[in-house]
């Protein structure tokens, strides 16, 4: 069973972090108008454009940093509208939010972030291409890899409720 108030006060200390510092105030921004949940319902961390699903587990295996991170991905989604973009643009949704991975895990390290040990989608042939231009190059040899954890959720696809055991992070 998941320490819920551990992971809980991980965030909290995080985003508190992410509110004071002064390069981030746009994304605190966002993330203030965020609701977060902790619960178990996806593999690490997710984002709808109104919740924030984060893993109690993934959360408790991060360091500060990493959290940070985590955070920070799940918030540039939000800020570069990705939501939108795939759902108005008829595009391949696992490779549009690959492509959205590339592009926003390598603009965090870019930035001095630090990227999960546990890994992510990072590869520096993508450096100065957008999401879209990533996304094309992805569609020229689509990727096979049905495991591919999706960290945006369509609203309204079933798959954004919290189940009966998660938590509010607000």
């Amino acid at each position: 069973m998941p320490d819920f108030n551990e992971a809980h006060l991980a965030i909290r200390k995080c985003k508190l972090g992410l509110m004071i510092a002064n390069k981030t105030v746009f994304l605190s921004s966002l993330l203030a108008n965020l609701r977060m949940i902790i619960d178990e319902s996806k593999k690490t961390a997710a984002t709808d454009g109104v919740h924030m699903w984060l893993n109690p587990n993934f959360v408790l295996s991060l360091d500060p940093a990493e959290l940070l991170f985590l955070l920070l991905h799940e918030i540039m989604h939000c800020a570069l509208q990705h939501m939108d973009r795939r759902s108005t643009a008829n595009l391949n949704l696992k490779v549009h939010n690959m492509a959205a991975d590339y592009y926003i895990n390598l603009y965090l390290v870019k930035m001095g972030y630090t990227m999960p040990r546990s890994g992510g989608l990072l590869d520096y042939k993508y450096d100065g291409m957008s999401t879209r231009e990533i996304y094309d190059e992805l569609m020229l040899d689509p990727p096979e890899d049905d495991d591919y954890d999706q960290d945006i959720v369509i609203a309204g696809s079933g798959d954004d409720e919290s189940d009966a055991n998660g938590m509010s992070a607000d």
